[in-house]
Parts: C-alpha cells; sequence; structure tokens
C-alpha cells in the first residue's frame, strides 16, 4: 500500500525542482535587504530555511525510499517530516500575528516593534519544532498523529481569523467618499488575500480529513489519508517562496527581464498627459 506515499514524494518533485532554488533566492533577498527589514522578516526567514532544509531531504527520501532502506535513513526523513508540520504552520501564525496586530493595533505594534520580540517567538518555535520532530522520530508516542491534527487546526483557524480580519479592516479604511482604498493599502489587501487563498489550498485538506481520523480503518488511515493530506502541506514549502518572490521588484541573481514576467505586481499605467 504505497500509492499514498508515492503520490506525496511525486508531489515533493517540485519542492525539489521549483521550491529549493526560490527559498533559496528568498533568503539571497532577505540577506540583502537586512539593512531595511521588515518585522516579519525573520520569521519568513526561518520558514525559507526549513522549507529548502525539506526540499533537500526529499532527495535523501527518495534514495532511502528506493535505494538504502537504512533505519538512519527512514529516521531523517522522519524528523524532516517533523520539522515540516511544525514549522510551517507556527512560523505563518507568527507572520499572521505580526500583521494582524500592524494592521488592527498599530500603536501597540509601533511598542511592540523592537527585535528582541520576534526573536523571542522565534526561539519558541524553533524548540517546539525540534521537540515535535525529534518525539517524530523516535516514534512509539500514542496517538501521536493526533499532534499534528490540533496543531494544524489550531494554526489554520488562527491564520484564517488574522487574515479575514485584517482583510475587513483594510476594506473599511478607505477614506471618507472615497469608493477606491489608496494604493499602499490596496497593495496590503491583495497580498494578504494571496496568503489567505494559499493558507486555505494548503491546510483545508488535512484540516478536513485528519479529525475523522477514528473513522478510517487503521491502515487506509496511516498509507493513503495521511500521505494525501501532507501532500497538500508539503506542496507549500514551493507556493510561499513563489508567492514572496512574485511581489518583489528585483530578484537576486535573476535579470530584471525575468523578473517582470514572473511579477504578479501591477504595472504602473501609462500616464495620459
Amino acid at each position: 500500500m504505497v500509492a499514498g506515499v508515492v503520490f506525496d514524494l511525486a508531489i515533493q518533485c517540485f519542492n525539489v525542482i521549483i521550491g529549493i532554488p526560490a527559498n533559496i533566492l528568498v533568503l539571497a533577498n532577505l540577506i540583502k535587504t537586512r539593512n531595511e527589514p521588515s518585522t516579519s522578516d525573520i520569521f519568513l526567514g526561518c520558514l525559507a530555511f526549513m522549507d529548502a532544509y525539506f526540499g533537500f531531504m526529499t532527495i535523501i527520501a527518495f534514495l532511502n525510499f528506493y535505494h538504502w532502506r537504512s533505519a538512519m535513513g527512514w529516521r531523517a526523513m522522519k524528523f524532516s517530516y517533523g520539522v515540516k508540520d511544525t514549522s510551517g504552520p507556527l512560523f505563518l501564525s507568527c507572520v499572521c500575528l505580526d500583521r494582524f496586530i500592524a494592521v488592527l493595533f498599530p500603536i501597540a505594534f509601533g511598542q511592540l516593534k523592537d527585535i528582541k520580540y520576534r526573536i523571542g517567538l522565534t526561539i519558541i518555535v524553533l524548540l517546539l519544532t525540534f521537540a515535535y520532530a525529534s518525539a517524530k522520530m523516535i516514534g512509539g508516542l500514542p496517538n501521536f498523529e493526533k499532534v499534528f491534527t490540533g496543531e494544524v487546526l489550531f494554526a489554520f483557524t488562527w491564520m484564517v481569523v488574522c487574515n479575514v480580519a485584517i482583510l475587513w479592516a483594510l476594506k473599511r479604511s478607505r477614506g471618507a467618499g472615497k469608493d477606491e482604498m489608496n494604493p499602499m493599502k490596496r497593495k496590503a489587501f491583495k497580498m494578504v488575500l494571496s496568503i489567505l487563498i494559499i493558507i486555505i489550498s494548503n491546510y483545508l485538506p488535512p484540516v478536513a480529513m485528519f479529525p475523522f481520523e477514528d473513522h478510517y480503518p487503521r491502515k487506509i488511515f496511516i498509507c493513503y489519508v495521511q500521505p494525501v493530506g501532507f501532500a497538500f502541506v508539503n506542496i507549500s514549502s514551493t507556493i510561499q517562496p513563489l508567492t514572496y518572490l512574485s511581489r518583489l521588484e528585483k530578484v537576486p541573481f535573476l535579470p530584471d527581464s525575468c523578473v517582470e514576467k514572473l511579477s504578479c505586481k501591477e504595472k504602473e499605467k501609462p500616464s495620459n498627459k
């Protein structure tokens, strides 16, 4: 009963071919712009690093699945899956929290701009990530799959609530007598909307399937339901960096002509004057 696992590994090919270079470009851009960082750059940097690591581990997974078949390789795979399971939802939740406070509570956001708060939150997320990944690697813990189910349910609900609240606040923040948002708020609105779409497409399948674990036969859940649900989560290692890069005016190592073709940024309309 390997069809579900093979489907997951096939989806992860995109993480190797596209995701690894995309995450490296995200890290390169964050390093390049480190003198003018945004408040959520530390979360985005950690997320890109973890996704790049997960992409490299896919190569190890393929080699072990079809060639090595070693216990050490299997443990390394399980650890990398644990890293992906936890780091993705939690760091995305941190990004959503950062933007939620910035839009809805700007005064409090100004008081919490110090990098030490974000470093502290990052350390907490990393500790939770490595604790979960280590437990998954060791195995043998009863009902351990339900830990991820609870985590992804909480993170999904939190991210959706945050982003919907941000969209609602931006939609209501038009100037008096104006029908359109100013360009900066319109840009923020579209960015948050794209993040919300990614969150729903990547995390809704496991949120919809995993809570009903007890209703599936054990083998069916482990061999089919889990790998397919995780496949939607795993492909986020490619979709998230591509979404970030598509909003940039200039991408490290890529010519401007290539960036213009791939970018989703609005082009300036020619003036009639």
